[in-house]
C-alpha cells in the first residue's frame, strides 16, 4: 500500500468542508494546504538539533565491529538509539 494516497475530488464551491477550527476550506485554502503538505514531505527526515530551518553539523568516524556491537547493546538497554548514545557520550566527554 502506498504511503500517500489521493482522496476523492471534492468541488469546494458545491460542498462545504471545514477545518478543525471551523474555518471553511476554499479552493485557495486547499491549494495552501497542498503546498504546506508538500513542504513538510520535502523536509522530512531527522529533526535538526540546531533549529527548525538549520541543518545540524554531521560528524562521521569509524569504529570496530566489537565497539559497534557494544554500542548497539547499550543503546537497546537504555531504550535509545546508537546516535543518541554517541551524542550523549561525546557531549559528556567534551564537557568534563
Amino acid at each position: 500500500m502506498a504511503k500517500y494516497r489521493t482522496g476523492e475530488y471534492v468541488d469546494l464551491d458545491e460542498h462545504e468542508v471545514y477545518e478543525a477550527d471551523g474555518t471553511r476550506v476554499t479552493e485557495a485554502r486547499a491549494d495552501e494546504i497542498v503546498e504546506e503538505v508538500i513542504a513538510e514531505v520535502r523536509t522530512a527526515g531527522r529533526p535538526s538539533l540546531t533549529g527548525r530551518s538549520k541543518k545540524s553539523p554531521h560528524i562521521s568516524f569509524r569504529i570496530t565491529p566489537e565497539i559497534k556491537k557494544l554500542a548497539e547493546e547499550r543503546a537497546a538497554r537504555e531504550g535509545t538509539t546508537v546516535s543518541q548514545l554517541a551524542r550523549t557520550i561525546f557531549e559528556q566527554s567534551l564537557s568534563a
